[in-house]
């Protein structure tokens, strides 16, 4: 191996060239002027004589050797990432690392507030770095820019470790002064009345489990507004006759302070299971091993404590 022909920089832009197709996002993702990034391509042009991209119309696209050196590049740039992070154990106490988590509002708010007590009694100069979902995070994650994601078991990726944490389900919040909503809302009622959704998007975080059963079931909802968050739902439906599907857990939260009814679901919904999941070329890391006992211990102590 001729390191001293292309040195560990130039891996790293090859990487990112080879992902993401275009000298302007490559640049842009190494932090360097775009001139710069086009620099290293010509020099990486030259080291394997080959064009590695190609321009065609606005895209760019990877020549043959180029599409078989991918998944071999981004392969190294793992293991030179897990080399520079590698300590002989990780001590929270002492540490300045940061980890960067991904997850969807409701898991945000269920979880962070007792993952920060941990953290910050922990470990003080660590940085938690807390991501909504987007279009680009299995990409990220793909990449090891993401230490771990805090996804419903339907939404986990394939090939990475997973670790249960909990699970919730469905139920109906309503204001507590809606002279239309009693002890229980009917399905006939659950459809003849208007309704307050989260906004599914792909950044939100997809389909929510209420809308993949109601498009299973062949139903549908009269939607009278959205809302970017789960949190926002038991709010909105304060002074108003709608209603919305939520997670117990979040919607009990939202009882302490809004004046809200919380009722069953009448649409057999399948629960909710949460999990941690972290990238497999990780499993000896042992920053993120400490990271996953947190979440564990947060969810034990607190969250299971509630259900005893």
């Amino acid at each position: 191996m001729h390191l001293n022909r292309l040195d560990l920089n130039l891996v790293v832009a090859l990487d990112h060239l080879l992902t993401e197709r275009s000298v302007t996002r490559a640049a842009f993702l190494m932090s360097i002027t775009q001139p710069a990034m086009s620099g290293a391509l010509t020099r990486l042009r030259e080291h394997f004589d080959d064009a590695l991209l190609h321009r065609a119309g606005r895209e760019m696209t990877l020549s043959p050797f180029a599409a078989s050196l991918a998944p071999k590049v981004h392969d190294l740039v793992l293991q030179m990432g897990d080399l520079v992070r590698c300590r002989p154990n990780f001590d929270p106490t002492n540490s300045d690392r940061s980890f960067t988590v991904v997850g969807s509002d409701y898991a945000h708010s269920v979880l962070l507030p007792l993952v920060a007590q941990q953290v910050t009694r922990l470990a003080p100069r660590v940085t938690l770095y807390n991501e909504g979902r987007s279009s680009d995070h299995e990409a990220r994650f793909a990449r090891g820019l993401i230490d771990a994601f805090v996804v419903p078991r339907t939404m986990s990726l394939s090939r990475h470790p997973v670790m249960d944490l909990f699970s919730d389900h469905y139920v109906l919040v309503a204001c507590a002064l809606n002279p239309a909503v009693g002890e229980q809302i009917t399905l006939d009622q659950y459809l003849g009345m208007r309704h307050a959704t989260r906004k599914t998007t792909i950044e939100a975080g997809g389909l929510t489990g209420e809308e993949l059963r109601l498009i299973e079931l062949g139903m549908r909802r009269d939607v009278a507004l959205t809302v970017p968050t789960f949190e926002l739902l038991a709010k909105v439906v304060v002074g108003t006759p709608l209603i919305a599907g939520m997670q117990r857990r979040l919607a009990e939260m939202a009882a302490r302070s809004l004046p809200i009814r919380i009722l069953p679901h009448p649409v057999d919904i399948p629960p909710l299971e949460l999990v941690l999941q972290w990238p497999t070329a990780r499993q000896d890391d042992s920053g993120l091993a400490w990271l996953k006992d947190v979440f564990h211990s947060a969810v034990r102590d607190t969250l299971h404590a509630e259900e005893r």
